[in-house]
């Protein structure tokens, strides 16, 4: 599982320890942002193929609400994209919010023919999410 300390060293080798968004190549987008302390979530974000892999790191609660959103924006605004992957392995703490955010994306990703999966789901994520009765909804791995 991915620490503070390591998303840290990730963002500190890419030069965005600011908090500014890297350049994206031509087949692969990748987007660093967030706060690293704990108490706001941070993603990763890949393009590729038709695929985008969301990769949340942290606690996602409604503090992430505004960067959740601007990463979902950017997999639901790109024509290329049918399928949405969010990694849920390094996610730290999942709440009553961001269950209300992953359904929201569900119906906007479902609004223009995406899919979105539930990956690496583990531990209290995965508990809060089968409580929720979440695999009913989503696919998740």
């Amino acid at each position: 599982m991915h620490d503070r300390a390591e998303a840290a060293d990730c963002l500190f080798q890419r030069g965005d320890y600011a908090g500014a968004k890297v350049s994206p190549g031509p087949a692969v987008k990748l987007a660093l942002t967030g706060a690293i302390s704990g108490v706001a979530v941070q993603t990763k974000v890949w393009i590729d193929k038709g695929k985008a892999v969301v990769t949340l790191y942290g606690r996602f609660d409604f503090g992430a609400h505004g960067e959740f959103r601007d990463c979902c924006k950017t997999c639901l605004d790109d024509m290329q994209v049918r399928e949405i992957e969010l990694g849920m392995g390094a996610v730290e703490y999942l709440d009553s919010s961001a269950l209300g955010m992953l359904l929201m994306l569900k119906e906007r990703a479902d609004a223009v023919a995406k899919r979105v999966v539930l990956a690496d789901c583990r531990g209290a994520v995965k508990q809060v999410l089968d409580i929720a009765n979440f695999g009913r909804i989503f696919s998740i791995t």
